[in-house]
């Protein structure tokens, strides 16, 4: 997941002027939390019975593309609600399709709801190949033109998992590899476990420095203003797999990640200064 956290991009200008409408649901006059969804019908379900008739009628009568009215407000509330941004089961499930980030999982919710409202087909997986394409397109401007790290990851990643694109061997390496060339953490790692499933013989020592660099990259980021790098970079100090050990650093990092509010971070600082 590390390389689409760092890769997020902005999905569609909105017109802030907009009056976004008030679909904030009340729970149905309910003290108890109401149950996470783990699919698209269920998902359906729960916003049945989150809004109101008169929201529900409200939004049939919009247009599909009208939707994105809600993007900020439904939209958010269900990113929040729903865990799509902690890795939920709902997130996962979404994954599984071959989506990463939560404004497109609710962007999905959002449109196949209109359409199952108006009865008409969901056709999911185009959704899906609309914001593959979207992150292709990106990925590939990012890596190419602006010689971005995390952007040439992100491609890479993409034609090793064959999201969007056809599986490509040859270019998740190609595109790993420029990503660690413009000092990508992530691109450093992942090009060292591309190598390492290659399983070609001489590259245990290519391996072993790419790994090497990408901790270190991370540990350079976490020190400049990348806090989410810290929990990562320590724990690979504390267990010494691909650098030396040193407990100093991983303390460090921890208590770093920790002032960001990272809760394992906070105990291993606890656990570290036993």
């Amino acid at each position: 997941m590390l390389l689409w956290i760092k890769f997020f991009g902005t999905l569609i200008i909105v017109n802030l002027v907009l009056c976004l409408p008030s679909v904030l649901a009340t729970q149905n006059e309910t003290n108890s939390p109401a149950a996470v969804p783990t699919n698209l019908e269920e998902c359906f379900a729960a916003l049945k019975k989150e809004l109101t008739a008169e929201q529900i009628s409200a939004m049939k009568a919009k247009t599909e593309s009208d939707m994105i009215e809600y993007h900020f407000s439904l939209g958010m509330w269900m990113r929040n609600q729903w865990g799509l941004w902690g890795n939920g089961p709902l997130a996962k499930y979404f994954e599984k399709m071959g989506l990463h980030h939560p404004d497109d999982m609710s962007g999905v919710i959002l449109t196949t709801f209109w359409r199952h409202l108006n009865q008409k087909p969901l056709n999911v997986s185009a959704e899906v190949a609309h914001y593959q394409a979207h992150w292709f397109k990106e990925a590939k401007n990012g890596c190419e033109s602006r010689e971005d790290g995390s952007a040439c990851a992100q491609l890479g990643q993409l034609y090793q998992l064959g999201e969007g694109v056809p599986i490509d061997k040859s270019l998740t390496l190609k595109y790993f590899s420029k990503a660690c060339q413009f000092e990508s953490p992530e691109g450093c790692l992942a090009y060292a476990e591309a190598l390492a499933t290659d399983s070609k013989d001489g590259n245990g020592k290519r391996i072993k420095q790419l790994k090497q660099k990408g901790v270190e990259l991370m540990a350079q980021e976490c020190e400049t203003y990348t806090n989410w790098y810290c929990f990562p970079a320590a724990q690979e100090y504390e267990k010494g797999e691909n650098v030396g050990k040193d407990f100093s650093r991983a303390l460090r990092y921890y208590t770093l990640a920790c002032e960001d509010k990272h809760e394992k971070a906070c105990e291993a600082v606890k656990r570290l200064r036993r």
